[in-house]
């Protein structure tokens, strides 16, 4: 019973922080949320393309690999 009690407690503590901490990130943010958004885009845009060419690098080269075995 006390543990369970222990563990409310610890779980109430999480769910205060974390509710502080997104006031907190909202209301310190450098930018407007639309430009934060933006941004996100943008670099996860660039991000996905990157993945994507060094994957097909990556291809290119067990390809290689493979034909020359």
């Amino acid at each position: 019973m006390f543990a369970n009690r222990r563990n409310l407690k610890y779980l109430g503590v999480a769910l205060v922080g974390g509710a502080l901490g997104a006031l907190a990130g909202l209301l310190l943010a450098p930018t407007s949320g639309r430009e934060t958004r933006r941004k996100l885009s943008r670099s996860l845009g660039d991000q996905r393309d990157t993945l994507a060419r060094r994957g097909s690098q990556v291809l290119d080269g067990v390809t290689e690999y493979l034909r020359a075995s």
